[in-house]
């Protein structure tokens, strides 16, 4: 279970549980793998590396998971030109509905199909949505699971605080 093993590393803990997530004890590198974008091109996770990561798993038909890519779509916007990624990967969904879904409510932080589940399993979702906070380095900090709210002052401080770590 990677998110079991990993740590805050370059933000402080309280940050993580002001935004309701769980901050872990050791930083874990990102595994190394490719997932296939919207038209299929490859992105490998390992090459985000120098810049802060969100990474949200969810899934087209939940209610909390649309909810929660609203917000993260304002948070792409506020923070990308300062170094975060924000990083939607779908779960077991064909393209297309994910092509459809993204249109219609305007997102336009990158998303990733993971048709297979493969990449699902390597980082242990267990449901959706899942989120985790990617350092600089390329390692993994904290993990949230469930709905967050990426709005708050909180989830703010958060973000700020990862990506001013290791410029």
């Amino acid at each position: 279970c990677l998110w079991l093993v990993a740590s805050v590393y370059g933000a402080e803990p309280g940050l993580f549980e002001a935004a309701q997530m769980e901050h872990l004890p050791r930083p874990i590198p990102i595994p190394e793998i490719s997932v296939p974008d919207l038209e299929g091109q490859k992105t490998s996770l390992r090459s985000l590396k120098g810049q802060g990561v969100l990474i949200n798993f969810s899934t087209t038909s939940s209610g909390h998971c649309l909810r929660e890519r609203a917000a993260l779509e304002a948070l792409h916007q506020r923070y990308k030109d300062q170094g975060l990624m924000v990083l939607g990967i779908n779960m077991h969904e064909a393209p297309n509905l994910v092509k459809t879904y993204v249109t219609k409510h305007r997102l336009t932080f990158p998303h990733l199909l993971d048709a297979d589940a493969k990449v699902t399993s390597m980082f242990a979702v267990p449901g959706t949505p899942t989120t985790f906070l990617i350092n600089r380095e390329g390692q993994i900090l904290g993990v949230g699971i469930g709905y967050r709210n990426w709005a708050s002052p909180a989830a703010h401080r958060l973000v700020e605080n990862l990506l001013k770590t290791a410029q």
